[in-house]
């Protein structure tokens, strides 16, 4: 096929490019937060007013959503925010325990001991808070994970495990037994392993972490 015969789309305007990266980071916030929890419709109108973009831009931000799994459009509804189910929450968490147990054995050697310490810090700053907010523990939670992912060295590796989190962010935290203090003790463990340089304890660490929050799930649910 000649050059001339490529239909290529034009390229998008650094503006369209910022906006529409703007207005996912904006939506992407809002479901996390579950200030849209799942089930809730995605009205253009308001979306744009409230992220201040225009629809173009709204509009591809909710194509890389729906692409992620995060929402989905449905008849007569339009677009709305995934919800996920028990055994979509399980096999998320078993997909992560292998990848997160993969992705801490590379970043063992890597990860700096002034990062690590910091996160020890806070962590144990939080188990001590008499009533930890949940929102801080998330984003802690979260920094823990992407900073290992991110030190394994590999990109794809990272950019799963994120949408890999962010679908089980979209469960119910109603239905999930408070962790807080478990789960912070199971992160000192994965940090004091890779303070050791030692993979495999560090694997370990990690997998057992992610299987205890797939049992107290089950648990509470038996």
């Amino acid at each position: 096929m000649a050059v001339e015969d490529a239909i290529t789309d034009p390229p998008c305007a650094p503006s369209m490019v910022s906006a529409a990266r703007r207005a996912y980071r904006g939506l992407l916030d809002l479901i996390m937060q579950h200030a849209l929890p799942p089930g809730a419709v995605l009205r253009e109108p308001q979306i744009t007013e409230m992220l201040e973009v225009s629809r173009t831009p709204l509009r591809e931000a909710l194509r890389r959503l729906e692409g992620e799994g995060l929402v989905k459009r449905t008849a007569g509804r339009g677009v709305v925010v995934s919800s996920v189910s028990v055994e979509d929450f399980v096999e998320a968490l078993h997909a992560r325990k292998l990848l997160e147990g993969e992705a801490v054995a590379l970043a063992a050697p890597r990860l700096e001991d002034a990062t690590l310490d910091s996160l020890s810090a806070r962590i144990r700053e939080l188990m001590d808070s008499p009533d930890p907010d949940p929102e801080r523990h998330w984003a802690l939670d979260q920094e823990l994970h992407l900073t290992i992912a991110r030190a394994s060295g590999n990109s794809l590796l990272v950019s799963t495990v994120e949408s890999l989190r962010h679908r089980t962010r979209l469960f119910d935290g109603k239905r999930l037994p408070d962790r807080c203090r478990p789960r912070c003790v199971e992160h000192l463990d994965i940090l004091d392993a890779i303070r050791a340089r030692d993979p495999q304890r560090a694997g370990t660490a990690m997998t057992r972490h992610l299987t205890n929050v797939r049992q107290s799930l089950i648990d509470s649910l038996i």
